[in-house]
């Protein structure tokens, strides 16, 4: 370095280059999903429910986890954590886990106690190896998502309606992947309408 130069030669190559910082602002557009035509979710005549909860580290390789919820009037009501990497699907840890029927209720009403339709996506100015956590709600006829990147500030209620994903375990009974009847189909996604 040129006595009294304030940057090194080499750090002004690597930023012409293309190698600048990697901490740059990001437009909202960047992380949104592509705009759809609004689907009108309507929770209060709806007869099934599904919801997804996710949680993902920032840096490759680091850890992923799902919960997701499906939900039916009257039952039954299936549940799935799924726990693996932010990098590919090998080595996921799948359980799967029946709930009762008065789950569905709880979801819903949930839902529309914290407003969970007029929740939005939350992001940081600045990106750089964020870690998120999104949601999910597909009924009948429509879905909503929300997707907070750490550090921002979440919506209120947010955490309490991943929370309530987040402890099916404690709720639900495990179905042992070779029981009688259960092929592991029964929380496949709510079909598309």
């Amino acid at each position: 370095m040129h006595k009294g130069a304030g940057v090194p030669w080499f750090a002004v190559l690597l930023l012409l280059a293309g190698c600048g910082p990697t901490l740059r602002q990001t437009e909202p557009r960047d992380l949104a999903p592509p705009e759809k035509p609004a689907q009108k979710v309507d929770l209060d005549a709806t007869t099934q429910l599904e919801l997804r909860a996710g949680e993902c580290g920032g840096i490759g390789g680091g850890p992923k986890t799902e919960y997701k919820l499906v939900l039916r009037k009257g039952g039954p009501c299936y549940g799935t954590v799924i726990k693996g990497n932010n990098v590919n699907d090998l080595n996921q840890e799948v359980t799967r886990y029946e709930l009762p029927a008065e789950e569905f209720e709880r979801c819903r009403t949930l839902l529309l106690e914290v407003d969970f339709l007029k929740m939005t996506s939350a992001q940081p100015q600045f990106l750089f190896e964020n870690s998120c956590s999104s949601l999910t709600v597909r009924c009948d006829r429509g879905q909503h998502c929300v997707l907070v990147v750490h550090p921002a500030r979440p919506p209120v209620g947010f955490y309490r309606v991943w929370r309530f994903a987040a402890d099916l375990p404690g709720r639900g009974k495990i179905i042992k992947p070779d029981a009688p009847g259960k092929t592991g189909e029964e929380d496949k996604p709510l079909p598309s309408k």
